[in-house]
Order: structure tokens, then sequence, then C-alpha cells
């Protein structure tokens, strides 16, 4: 996993800035009922997303378990932040009426615990919304460094990845919340160029666990083999889903 500490410097600038963030920012909107006001964000990192959503007439909430993203939410967020981790929330129960958490439910070692958590502060009626199945979004969308991803890197993926669809679905329920809603989103800025995706690989990011060395060497190795290396291939659609608290 990234150190997000280390990474936060660059972090919005390598993601695709205020254009990813107003569009996924539009994505939760868009699973927000009419009079959502106290809005927590956990995951928040540098505080983009959070922004954007706070434009959109919420007053938002930022929590991250990194000291280095949440120095970037200063000026986004001011004292709305907290350093915690999403399986341990320090809020009350019922705290608030919405709780999103944008690709991170893929990076939680116990994603039940953190979706468990989420509906737990949540007020009967308020909703939980997040990303699922951020892993298969670049899967969606065919392309030549797909195509080796999938040979080498992603084969091999368990049904019941972290974030996984079914696995977030029965989590939720177990907490005490019902499925509501879903929308897609266009991932601005994060298709990926064939360097990219073997710098990716060669540090194991986003491999599945059955991927030994040999396999990994021969990803990373087939991507740089490909043509126009700094030429991002297309965005992914990623998908979110609502769940709300009875």
């Amino acid at each position: 996993m990234l150190d997000y500490d280390l990474e936060a410097r660059r972090y919005d600038e390598t993601r695709g800035g205020d254009v990813r963030a107003e569009a996924a920012a539009a994505a939760v909107g868009s699973l927000l009922p009419a009079g959502v006001l106290r809005v927590l964000d956990a995951g928040a990192g540098t505080g983009i997303v959070s922004a954007a959503v706070a434009r959109r007439g919420h007053e938002v909430f930022g929590l991250d378990r990194s000291f280095g993203m949440l120095r970037y939410a200063a000026d986004r967020l001011g004292g709305r932040r907290m350093c915690a981790d999403v399986t341990a929330l320090p809020v009350r129960d019922g705290a608030f009426d919405a709780v999103y958490l944008m690709w991170l439910l893929h990076l939680v070692r116990d994603s039940e615990a953190a979706v468990a958590e989420c509906v737990r502060v949540l007020r009967p009626g308020g909703v939980l919304v997040t990303s699922v199945d951020v892993h298969l979004a670049h899967q969606g969308v065919p392309s030549d460094v797909t195509a080796v991803l999938g040979r080498h890197a992603t084969a091999g993926w368990p049904a019941d990845q972290r974030d996984g669809r079914q696995r977030v679905t029965a989590a939720a329920q177990a907490a005490g919340a019902v499925p509501t809603a879903e929308c897609t989103y266009l991932g601005y800025g994060r298709g990926m160029s064939p360097r990219a995706a073997a710098a990716s690989a060669r540090r194991g990011v986003d491999l599945a666990a059955s991927v030994d060395d040999d396999r990994r060497d021969a990803c990373v190795a087939e991507l740089e083999a490909l043509p126009d290396q700094e030429v991002r291939r297309p965005d992914p659609d990623y998908t979110m889903v609502s769940f709300t608290r009875v």
C-alpha cells in the first residue's frame, strides 16, 4: 500500500485534480436525499472532494488516518478534520445525516468493520454512500493496458474483494442499513498509461494476491513493451451505491 503521508503532496495532481473531484462530488450529491446537512467524508485525504461536496450546500467533516493528507485539507476543511481510523470512528452514534466513502474500502483490511462504523454514526434515515468494485472499473474499459493487466495482474481476484458490491451490501445490511440507489461517474484522469501501470505493478499495487514474482515481472515486461508509453488510456467509470439506515 502507498505511504499516503508521503504521497499527499502530489496526490491531487496525479489523480484527476479538481475535474475528477467535481465529478465524484456530483455522484455523491445525486445519491443524497434533500435536507442532508451534516456529512462525514470518511477517508477525506486532501479534502478535494470534501470541498466540492461542501459547495453543494452541505456541512462536511473530513476524516483520514494520514496526517500528511489532512495537512493539505486544512485550507479546504478548516477545523472540521479528524485523524482517525474508519474502523473506529471517534464519533457518537447518529451524529451525521450522511457518510460517504470515496475510493476507500478496497484499501481497508476490515471493510465490514468500516461499513458498520459508518452506519453506526448515521441518524435513522441517514444515508451511507460508497464506491464499490474499484478494481473492476479499469477492466470495463478495454485497452492494451487493461488486456495485459487482465492476463497477468488481476486474474484470480476473488469475488469478495474488500469493496465488492455483494460484500459491502451484506455488511451494510448486517449493520442495519438497506440498499437504496446507485450511480456511475467518469474517473477523469484515471486512465492508465503503460508506464504508470508498469510502475504500479512493479510495486505490487492493485495485483491479485495470487500473483507471484515471476508473473508480476512478466506483466511489467509486457506493459513496458506497449507503444505510446506516456499516453493515458481511456478513463474508467466508477460505481457508487447508497444505503439508508433503518
